[in-house]
């Protein structure tokens, strides 16, 4: 506790409070030695300051880091180096995708004001939502598996008001467009519970800006009690082919390439760093989001995604294509390879991104 803090934590304790426990000896019926009055006036002060220094037990840290950085995102915010969107609506890597680090933590609401959130459970263990705006996630008591429950922010509207007016600039847009809310409800194992947000905005030159802060919840948060999505069981939602995938908000990321359509790898493959095998194709040149025409989520046009990953560098690899997002590159594998067609890759299961 820094010395302003303390003085105003002694503030705290009235003036009249240490004068009557003082005189408390001369009240009538009252005989007590003056030193009495003292020890009682110090047990106050004592009282009252370690309220203020012992930890509370409901009191629980939950710290939020950017994902591919490991940044912390704290109350006075920072620009995320991870992301960024032109004038044009092109978005290059992720703007904001992050995780939580904690105790004990037994579930956590999102709720989304603006845009959507993906959330993915590296570990395979957990449902997952698509994209969406609330959901709740059960994260349980193996803390060690929280770094692996990503957060990934998707400015799905940002991106269509600047592709679809072509006269669109970033500053141009309103102040409520180039901002957003994401409410966190924690509850943590003993059943206490902690509300924060993370405010994202987006700045004149296309990086975002975030702020991690406590929150507190009013009438006006008509976004928070939106329901919850209902989880989409994985395998269904990384079924095979596009027979399962119903709409854009439950299709697992897919690119097409020269009228074949390729799925990220269920396995979350990547590479680090290109390999000699890899031959370029070109890069995202539009996704299924922002065409309204679109409404069964899957890409059907050449160097087209199902997610927002405009500008991406596409490789081919095998059978298989490679996608450059965020510095990694990422396997998407052929979902309806020719028949008798097989593989002619093996590539081995890599570690969860750092």
């Amino acid at each position: 506790m820094n010395p302003q803090k303390f003085s105003e934590a002694l503030g705290e304790i009235r003036d009249s409070y240490l004068e009557e426990a003082i005189g408390y000896e001369k009240k009538p019926g009252i005989h007590l030695p003056a030193k009495w009055g003292v020890l009682v006036a110090c047990l106050a002060v004592l009282l009252v300051m370690g309220s203020l220094f012992l930890p509370s037990r409901n009191h629980r840290s939950v710290v939020v880091y950017a994902h591919g950085t490991d940044e912390e995102i704290t109350a006075a915010g920072a620009v995320m180096s991870t992301g960024s969107i032109s004038d044009s609506g092109e978005m290059k890597g992720k703007p904001l995708m992050f995780y939580l680090s904690g105790e004990d933590i037994s579930t956590v609401r999102f709720s989304c004001k603006n845009q959507l959130l993906c959330f993915m459970d590296w570990t395979e263990k957990r449902e997952e939502f698509g994209n969406a705006t609330n959901f709740t996630v059960p994260y349980g008591e193996e803390e060690s598996e929280y770094y692996y429950l990503t957060i990934d922010w998707v400015p799905e509207a940002l991106i269509r008001e600047l592709t679809d007016n072509p006269s669109s600039t970033i500053s141009d847009l309103p102040a409520d467009m180039r901002a957003d809310t994401i409410v966190l409800e924690i509850t943590f194992a003993d059943s206490s519970t902690a509300t924060k947000a993370i405010d994202v905005s987006l700045l004149d030159d296309g990086t975002f800006f975030a702020a991690f802060h406590d929150y507190k919840i009013t009438d006006d948060d008509a976004f928070v009690r939106r329901p919850d999505s209902p989880a989409i069981p994985r395998e269904v939602l990384y079924a095979q082919g596009s027979e399962a995938v119903g709409s854009i908000a439950d299709a697992p990321p897919m690119v097409c390439v020269d009228g074949v359509l390729y799925r990220q790898s269920l396995q979350q493959i990547f590479y680090q760093e290109k390999k000699e095998e890899f031959r370029y194709l070109g890069t995202i040149q539009s996704d299924v989001t922002n065409n309204q025409s679109t409404t069964d989520g899957v890409p059907k046009e050449h160097l087209q995604a199902n997610h927002p990953i405009l500008g991406a560098e596409v490789y081919q690899y095998g059978l298989h294509i490679a996608v450059e997002i965020n510095g990694a590159y990422w396997l998407y594998e052929a979902v309806d390879p020719a028949p008798g067609q097989t593989p002619d890759l093996q590539p081995q299961r890599s570690e969860i991104p750092d």
